[in-house]
């Protein structure tokens, strides 16, 4: 019967296994202003999805509900693909806004006008109908008197 022969490992290879199975991750930037818009972005998530905000967010940015739970508690942050996500959901110009802040970029003032002015005319004609029907009402009043 013949024996069988195992090889050893050379030196330097008994020296790697440590770190064979590690895996390279991106270290959570602790950098204020990106910190704050990760906050931002975080305070715009728990607003637009107050209940189960981690299993929608999960939905929306195709990820699980854990990897959510941990952007939620500020363990983790959002890689460009989740921000991408999010940028295309309901809450879409509220991150957008997040992420812009205050930046006088001519795009984006013009953006964010435009977006003011939609906002307030819509205002406006909920105001007007609350108007019409007000003098509907008053107008009801007389005619039964």
């Amino acid at each position: 019967m013949k024996k069988l022969v195992v090889p050893f490992m050379r030196e330097p290879s008994r020296r790697a296994p440590a770190k064979a199975n590690s895996v390279a991750v991106a270290p959570f930037v602790k950098d204020e202003e990106l910190f704050g818009v990760f906050d931002k972005i975080v305070s715009i998530l728990r607003r637009w999805w107050p209940k189960k905000t981690a299993a929608h967010v999960a939905h929306i940015a195709n990820v699980s509900e854990r990897a959510v739970q941990f952007w939620l508690a500020r363990e983790t942050g959002l890689s460009l693909e989740n921000v991408i996500a999010l940028l295309r959901s309901d809450a879409g110009y509220d991150v957008l806004e997040a992420v812009m802040g205050d930046s006088d970029a001519e795009w984006w003032v013009t953006t964010r006008n435009a977006y003011e002015l939609r906002v307030t005319r819509k205002q406006i004609e909920a105001a007007q109908r609350k108007l019409n029907a007000v003098r509907q009402r008053q107008m009801d009043l007389f005619d039964q008197a």
